[in-house]
């Protein structure tokens, strides 16, 4: 396949070289000159992707900073500028760049004669890009105009301002629209372009508009499916996936293209989506089963605002791991090398992507993994990664970092909610932070050690020339140099240094980096070592931590059990063959592959899975495990039980650490498969068996387990285990869940088998488990209460209060197996303070789930309904709340009389109200009352004012016709036009059936009432329930439809007039009713 070579275009930085260029066009920069183009930098500074763009930025950034503009700097900006425009050969980056000259011309209201001769020449140097422009050549024959008898009058000047004002408005966002559309028509990626327009609140209404506009005029076509301007409607949708794709996409639709939906059926305004859609869908996503066509929005967004938090995430990895939080000079492609490296990663199916190296797995959306894998559409991507990984980078090294863009904004905000700058880069102050990033390293290559030096950052209070580089060994001086790789950089320099090379690594070695006398960074003891010990890669190891592999040992003699290869004059090199819970004892001093010493069986575990017998229960492992144990008979032999059948220690690969006068042994058990065993440790001393250690264990090799959410009741799950003689496939309801509900037999005995599935539940003090979406009501709290929560994967709650707070006292979790458990009783501290709490589950300090807390009712405003029914002629109130309170209701009609109480309420069942009026104005009010017998009063929950239409009280009213719908024939093709009534209405006499009636239709004036006597009785037709205080209906006679009476604004009173137009439909006023 063609790799398309990415061409790093941000089409606002033409703009900028405008605004410099046109400021600039008089010699005189003034005060709203330069705030305008503070302004602009402001907005934009953090959208470039490209470093000469980030350049461009910064250095007028550093211009701006005194809010003066100098001589001096006004030319090294247009020197920059016109090295940036020099090679510039695409029209679209012109018009831009003249947008921007505009721009930087009228800023300051005003425009004089240089100015225009400026502007004359500049578009005339530039004519054969602009000469297709409409509105730029609109300009240029203004100008020349103006100019042709040499001279500028103030008439003319004050003209052209106003031209170029009206121009400015319309031309940019007229321009960022055809531009956007002439991307989609050359299948480009419109995300990048998009991010700018975000915060234009009057640019996205008119897309929308003209997306809606376009959809409405084919609807109403013979065929109604051919859209004659489908990249407006592609951009408009890429827009809403952008802004509001949150796992659904046709509800935004829904609500952006409101009016649409109420004249036309769902089936109809999406299905003709879909055909357009279709036919921007690729060779490949056209092929793909799987492929949704909502996935070419999902691209064309590259990520949807509320997936870019966990975008930020994903990128701050990227930026620690592989960047050393340091940002590269090539970020295009050190990007590109990391999504090359991840191509496997992404092409599973689901919206997340889990990447071994941080074992995390972050949300990813499968459209945006689609657009990594595509070495040709992952452009988008990269530079996306560019913008937010320059935020990150401003962010950890403390720049200032204000965020505009209300999209970036949200990703931004969400990402700096999930981190601990000063928990994860140390407790440095600010200042040592901005001096140096890393600390020095000991690296092995071949048999040499070397300090390779941090990548520092200085302030540009330093004298670089001063600055040097000094390693000490014992207090004498084995290195002292000055810097040559020195980089200047915005706020100070970035100093690099080649890697020293260590006669002698080891003992007290420091160092230091220095201007003239001034010490900048001391490492001061980090760097001392008695021993080094190197992974495969020749960096060093810390002790403690898990590793297996090639171990490289750097001692000051032969160590024995090591394998030396090197023997210097100051130290030797010994390799060793590390397993998971080695030790060595190295200079009196136990070095431990592992982050575990106690003895035990270790090893790759199932987590959270246990296998248990009577009141035993022990852990599942994947595959070989290792046993570890201790004992002070060194000079004994040792026998090892397995399922008790015994073996001598020589029967396994084993280590042995001595350790003031103990001995760690490590055995690698790696002929053992799946099954369930006991294991036993004997010190076999004087004669006797001397029992060293006790311990049970499972393997389970092939365990698979799934799990599919059926509704929010039940699951599905599947478990496939070795451990069972068939795999289990049910149902499981989470009211009648217990945990020990897999039993299976092995060697005749029968055990229960806890599998942590991923159900998001908790039980109160043992009893039924529930659903974390079913709160928690203080009633059910006592000092004594404990919460379980399932699945074993949170290490942390928080308390969250209901006005926003952290409470920092809760308790600590303690693992029971496959639950956790918490005390609950400090729940009942916060019950008079807050409405409810909540119950943060975390993991790795990260948020993973929540439970509320209730410790009083709270009525969900959005989720209650109080509706009327035409098919029971009652009002329905379903109540929505949380918690266990004594909900009621009243219903108070229009002069404040309780015409209804009810009785406590049922979550989310509905209560009628029979016997009420039409068109009265009644409140249903919330409250809750204290049970029983109480004094206290009523507590306020809230008020529903309402008011409905019963169709048999149509009957005898009359309503004011407010705007009727018409289809006008316009270059071959209907249009549905609207046209406004003000003196017509429409009076219901008799009723028919459930919507439909008899009435007449009549005309008032100052004179009074006009019958329309010639059309009358007519047909009428109620065609919806209210909709924004008005109702449809159709109004016929004799089954055809009234004449639009142009002239009068109203209703024809005839039939007759072969020239006059159907009515389509009515809208009635519901606040102009009258009874009659």
């Amino acid at each position: 396949m063609k790799q398309i070579s990415h061409k790093l275009i941000m089409r606002n930085i033409n703009e900028l070289i405008g605004i410099i260029n046109g400021i600039s066009y008089d010699g005189i920069i003034n005060k709203l000159e330069v705030a305008r183009l503070s302004s602009w930098v402001k907005k934009n500074r953090n959208l470039s992707y490209e470093h000469k763009q980030a350049h461009l930025i910064s250095l007028v950034e550093q211009v701006l900073e005194d809010g003066i503009i100098t001589d001096e700097e006004r030319e090294m900006l247009l020197e920059n500028c016109s090295q940036y425009t020099a090679f510039e050969t695409d029209s679209i980056a012109k018009v831009y760049e003249l947008n921007g000259i505009i721009e930087g011309i009228i800023c300051d209201n005003e425009i004089n004669e240089k100015e225009v001769c400026r502007l004359q020449d500049w578009m005339r140097t530039n004519e054969s890009f602009i000469r297709y422009h409409k509105s730029s050549k609109t300009i240029c024959e203004k100008i020349d105009q103006i100019l042709e008898d040499g001279i500028v009058t103030q008439e003319e000047q004050k003209s052209l301002l106003e031209m170029l004002k009206k121009r400015l408005n319309d031309a940019q966002i007229e321009t960022k629209i055809g531009y956007l559309k002439n991307c989609v028509k050359e299948r480009k990626n419109l995300g990048i372009d998009l991010i700018d327009l975000l915060d234009n609140a009057d640019a996205i209404d008119i897309i929308h508009s003209r997306a809606e506009s376009q959809l409405g005029s084919t609807l109403n076509t013979y065929s109604g499916t051919y859209v004659r301007d489908p990249e407006i409607v592609f951009v408009s949708l890429v827009l809403i996936g952008m802004l509001y794709y949150d796992g659904a996409f046709y509800e935004s639709v829904r609500k952006t293209y409101k009016s649409l939906y109420q004249r036309y059926s769902e089936q109809k305004v999406e299905g003709l989506i879909r055909t357009l859609l279709n036919n921007y869908r690729t060779k490949d996503d056209a092929t793909g089963t799987k492929t949704r066509i909502i996935n070419v929005v999902l691209a064309g967004s590259i990520v949807p605002s509320y997936y870019l938090g966990s975008f930020f995430e994903f990128i701050y990895d990227i930026y620690k791991l592989n960047f050393d939080s340091n940002l590269p000079d090539d970020l295009y492609g050190e990007f590109q090398f990391v999504y090359d490296g991840l191509q496997n990663v992404m092409r599973s199916e689901s919206d997340e992507v889990q990447v071994n190296v941080t074992k995390k797995t972050y949300k990813l959306i499968k459209s945006t993994k689609q657009l990594i894998t595509n070495p040709i559409y992952n452009d988008a991507v990269i530079k996306l990664s560019i913008i937010v990984v320059r935020l990150i980078d401003k962010y950890i090294w403390g720049k200032d970092n204000v965020i505009y863009n209300p999209y970036l904004k949200r990703g931004y905000q969400e990402w700096l909610s999930t981190i601990n700058r000063e928990k994860e880069y140390g407790n440095r102050s600010k200042v040592e932070q901005l001096r140096s990033r890393w600390e020095p390293e000991f690296v092995l290559t071949r048999n040499t050690i070397c300090l390779v030096p941090p990548t520092h950052r200085v302030k540009a209070t330093y004298d670089y020339r001063a600055i040097r580089i000094i390693v000490k060994k014992e207090e004498k001086v084995i290195y002292d140099d000055y810097v040559e790789d020195i980089r200047e950089i915005i706020g100070g320099y970035q100093i690099k240094n080649h890697a020293i090379e260590l006669p002698n690594p080891l003992g007290r070695i420091n160092y230091q980096l220095v201007a003239g006398n001034e010490i900048i960074y001391d490492s001061k003891t980090r760097l001392h070592r008695n021993f080094i010990v190197f992974d495969e890669r020749g960096q060093e190891l810390a002790n403690n931590k898990d590793y297996s592999g090639t171990a490289v040992f750097c001692t000051k003699s032969k160590v024995d059990k090591l394998h030396l290869y090197f023997s210097g004059e100051a130290y030797c090199l010994s390799s060793y063959i590390a397993h998971l819970g080695d030790a060595i004892l190295i200079e009196d001093k136990v070095f431990n592959f592992s982050e575990m010493i106690r003895p035990g069986v270790f090893g790759e575990k199932h987590e959270g899975y246990f296998v248990a017998q009577d009141d035993c229960k022990f852990e599942v492992f994947k595959d070989e495990v290792i046993l570890v144990f201790e004992s002070e008979f060194t000079d004994s032999g040792f026998e090892i039980q397995i399922n008790q059948r015994s073996y001598k220690i020589d029967a396994f690969e084993y280590s042995t650490v001595e350790r003031k006068g103990v001995n760690k042994y490590s055995l690698k058990l790696g002929c053992l498969g799946s099954g369930i065993y006991q294991l036993r440790v004997n010190a076999l001393h004087s004669g006797k068996r001397i029992s060293v250690l006790r311990t049970q264990f499972a393997i389970d090799k092939k365990l698979y387990v799934e799990q599919v959410e059926n509704n929010n009741d039940s699951y599905i799950v599947s478990v496939d285990s070795d451990l069972m003689p068939e795999p289990i496939f049910d149902e499981i309801s989470v009211q009648d869940f217990r945990e020990d509900w897999i039993k299976f037999n092995w060697n005749n005995q029968e055990y229960i088998y806890y599998v942590p599935f991923r159900f998001p539940l908790y039980r109160i003090d043992n009893g039924a488990w529930k659903p974390f979406s079913q709160e928690i009501w203080i009633g059910d709290i006592t000092q004594e209460s404990s919460i379980d929560l399932y699945g074993c994967k949170y290490d942390k709650i928080c308390l969250l209060t209901s006005t926003g707070q952290i409470i920092e006292e809760a308790p600590g979790l303690k693992t029971e197996g496959v639950f956790s458990r918490f005390s609950a009783g400090f729940l009942l501290s916060y019950k008079s303070h807050y409405d409810y709490v909540g119950i943060s589950l975390l993991a790795e300090d990260r948020y993973q789930d929540g439970i509320l807390c209730y410790n009083k009712c709270i009525l969900d405003e959005a989720k209650t309904t109080v509706i009327y029914s035409h098919e029971d002629k009652a009002i329905v109130v379903t109540p929505y709340f949380y918690g266990q309170g004594n909900i009621r209701f009243k219903v108070i009609d229009d002069v404040n009389n309780v015409i209804y109480t009810s009785f406590a309420l049922d979550k989310d069942v509905p209560e009628y109200v029979y016997d009420l009026s039409s068109f009265i104005n009644y409140k249903v009010i919330f409250f809750e009352k204290e049970r029983g017998l109480s004094l206290k009063k009523e507590r306020i929950l809230k008020e529903f004012p309402i008011v409905f239409y019963a169709r048999e009280d149509f009957i005898g009213k009359s309503f004011k016709i407010k705007e009727v719908y018409f289809d006008q024939f316009v270059r071959g093709e209907f249009l549905r036009k609207k046209h406004y009534f003000n003196t017509t209405y429409v009076y219901f006499k008799e009723m028919i059936s459930g919507n439909e009636y008899i009435g007449e239709v009549y005309v008032r004036t100052y004179h009074g009432a006009f019958m329309l006597d010639n059309i009358n009785p007519v047909d009428i037709e109620i065609c919806s329930d209210v909709i924004d205080g008005m109702i449809e209906l159709s109004i016929t006679k004799d089954g055809d439809g009234l004449l639009l009476d142009f002239e009068h604004h109203g209703i024809m009173n005839s039939m007759d007039d072969d020239k006059a137009v159907d009515i389509f439909s009515y809208n009635i006023d519901m606040k102009g009713v009258e009874s009659v």
